[in-house]
């Protein structure tokens, strides 16, 4: 499971990070570009809706899944930027949902009685090999965006290799009857995180906009800005999982009020050096994301149905947003001009975000209060 957790983390941000930047070099733009911004967070949440309804042994959720993303990427080497493109990239990522959703449901029993501690280890192997990989990706690049085509085969073949070495992964999940409920708590933090989505997406197709429109960036700057993110996030991986195994609702909103920073940066900073600056927040908002993950499997006796909701909801949201975001904009381009229409946008994307974030306050863990006690008792 390490292995994998740390060849997935280094295939996917060989060429994933950059895609929808790529995508802006390349003339794509309007509705075509919010798919590709959302399409892996969309796609693989949708995938995991859809497998609840099925019984599937989560190694060969893992195992299919990898080789369909794999050849996707090796087919992406062949492909010109373009609605083709964008398909099969939706077809990664959709490969990618499949063994995500295997993934999540062996860590479930893996991670049972320390949920903190050890998903915030595994999330440090994933952290490291995505660190390594697009920082590495980034600096080797700079402005030279046709070598990135060769990332995109190493991508694809990486995967195939994590699909051979999944099939020795030994599989005992245990299947929940259908008619086991989720429960009111978990039901509702699927809705606020659900609608949390679309307004968090509505920034993602605009990201890439502004690089390039306002802030004339390459890959370069794109490998710094990762650099400092993912380090942060290093440095502070341990720590929030500690915090998260006290209270998983302030981690929760601290976690997504904190994601307000980055559109702010993007509207309002004038030269990159200041967005460098606002991702050191990454540290609590990129560790933070398993949080959500750990609160329905704490709140929940129908785990796999429960996960496959709450990424469904996730999906929806996702593609919601971004093409809310990739619309919104074609539109004001027509009235303004684009530096400023894209500024003009993040920084609504950043007030919506706020005030979107006070929502997980309201949500209840039952097994907060179990938790308290334990530490009064240590």
């Amino acid at each position: 499971l390490r292995i994998i957790t740390l060849l997935n983390s280094i295939a996917s941000s060989l060429s994933q990070p950059y895609f929808s930047f790529l995508n802006v070099i390349n003339g794509v733009t309007g509705p075509l570009l919010g798919v590709v911004s959302s399409s892996f967070t969309a796609f693989p949440s949708i995938v995991q809706g859809i497998f609840s309804l099925y019984k599937a042994e989560a190694k060969s959720l893992i195992t299919w899944g990898f080789i369909l993303s794999g050849l996707a990427w090796i087919l992406l080497f062949l492909l010109p930027y373009g609605s083709l493109s964008t398909l099969m990239y939706v077809i990664a990522a959709s490969g990618s949902g499949a063994s995500t959703f295997g993934y999540s449901i062996i860590m479930e029993k893996v991670s049972r009685g320390a949920r903190g501690a050890v998903l915030c280890q595994y999330a440090q192997y994933a952290r490291i090999g995505s660190l390594l990989s697009t920082v590495g990706v980034g600096l080797l690049t700079g402005d030279q965006y046709y070598l990135m085509k060769w990332f995109f085969l190493s991508t694809g073949l990486l995967y195939l290799i994590s699909s051979y070495i999944s099939t020795i992964i030994q599989d005992e999940e245990v299947y929940i009857p259908p008619s086991e409920g989720i429960g009111k708590d978990v039901m509702r933090m699927i809705l606020v995180n659900s609608s949390f989505y679309v307004v968090w997406a509505f920034a993602w197709p605009l990201f890439p906009v502004a690089e390039v429109e306002v802030y004339h960036m390459n890959e370069d700057n794109l490998a710094i800005i990762t650099l400092i993110g993912g380090i942060s996030g290093l440095l502070f991986q341990r720590r929030v999982g500690i915090w998260m195994d006290r209270n998983k609702r302030a981690v929760m909103f601290a976690g997504r009020i904190g994601l307000a920073i980055y559109p702010l940066a993007y509207s309002l900073a004038t030269n990159v050096y200041q967005i460098y600056a606002a991702y050191l927040l990454m540290g609590i908002t990129g560790p933070a994301n398993i949080a959500y993950t750990s609160f329905v499997y704490d709140n929940t006796k129908n785990v796999r149905k429960a996960i496959s909701f709450m990424s469904l909801g996730e999906g929806i949201g996702a593609i919601m947003g971004s093409l809310l975001g990739s619309v919104s904009f074609v539109e004001m381009e027509s009235l303004i001009s684009p530096s400023m229409a894209v500024r003009l946008l993040l920084f609504t994307a950043s007030l919506s975000r706020i005030a979107f974030s006070f929502f997980y306050l309201s949500l209840h863990d039952t097994q907060e209060k179990g938790r308290r006690v334990l530490s009064v008792k240590k």
